[in-house]
């Protein structure tokens, strides 16, 4: 039985295709994202506010890995070619808001780049050195070998508030849809593919 797991801005929840959503703890807290490790699905972790919760036995207990002192967590990833390899987006418009990265599975964690506002991260897997960071009000940066340089890659945006990205590759095609700023005249979905 697949087992899903949702994040609903203060519980976590999990449920399976055949039963009813049941909340799997946090309840009353601000659950912000999840990332579920690329190898061991049943490893999975989860940031409450500015903390981020580990989970070895698919969110059926918790214990806590790392308090980032404030900065909220907005986005958190494993990388998928790298399994111990994790990534938290952090802040809210301070001096400390970056890419944040852990080689140990989320113990230990350094500054891979200081950006303002990062909310959003994809990581297509291939090439293994591609990622890219959506922020607001800065739009799209690109990295193509593995974080040490970053460029903007907003070509063709309508608009630079970018909260979510995804990257699809389906055989041949490769797309990466970005939803915008709902507020703006510009908003809505663009893509790059």
């Amino acid at each position: 039985m697949k087992i899903v797991f949702l994040v609903i801005g203060l519980s976590i929840c999990i449920g399976s295709a055949q039963g009813q959503w049941q909340p799997a703890g946090f309840v009353g807290s601000n659950t912000t994202c999840s990332a579920q490790h690329p190898q061991d699905t049943s490893t999975m972790l989860v940031a409450v506010s500015d903390s981020l919760f580990h989970s070895s036995d698919g969110g059926h207990s918790w214990s806590f890995l790392v308090h980032f002192n404030g900065l909220p967590i907005n986005c958190v990833m494993y990388d998928p070619m790298y399994y111990d390899t994790v990534y938290a987006l952090l802040g809210c418009g301070t001096f400390s808001d970056g890419i944040y990265r852990s080689t140990d599975g989320g113990y230990n964690w350094d500054v891979l780049e200081w950006m303002l506002y990062p909310r959003c991260m994809t990581i297509p897997g291939q090439p293994a050195s591609l990622m890219l960071v959506g922020c607001d009000s800065n739009g799209i940066f690109k990295t193509e070998d593995g974080g040490s340089t970053w460029t903007p890659w907003n070509d063709g945006l309508t608009d630079i508030h970018v909260y979510s990205l995804c990257f699809c590759n389906p055989k041949e095609y490769r797309l990466l849809i970005i939803p915008t700023e709902k507020e703006s005249s510009a908003g809505g979905l663009s893509r790059q593919g």
